[in-house]
This record gives structure tokens, C-alpha cells and sequence, in this order.
């Protein structure tokens, strides 16, 4: 099993599938706790 950590901009086009994405998680490893997406709104820009 492999996991990965992605930081960067995400661009939604689909608010409905993200939505289940969040709520289900995403692949095949969902039982050992991968798969879990933590969102966070970027800062403010000055």
C-alpha cells in the first residue's frame, strides 16, 4: 500500500462529486485510512 500527501490549488467543476468524494473517500484503501481528502480554503491575498 502506498499513500501520498498533495498540497497545492484544487479546481472544483463538479460541487456534487466532490461532495461525495469527501463523504466516501477515493480507491481502494479506504479501510487501512487512506483515501480521506482535507480541504482548507487558501489565505487571503494582500
Amino acid at each position: 500500500m502506498n499513500s501520498v500527501t498533495f498540497e497545492g490549488r484544487l479546481r472544483i467543476t463538479d460541487p456534487a462529486i466532490l461532495t461525495g468524494r469527501l463523504l466516501a473517500g477515493i480507491g481502494p484503501s479506504k479501510a487501512y485510512g487512506c483515501g480521506l481528502l482535507t480541504l482548507a480554503p487558501l489565505p487571503e491575498r494582500e
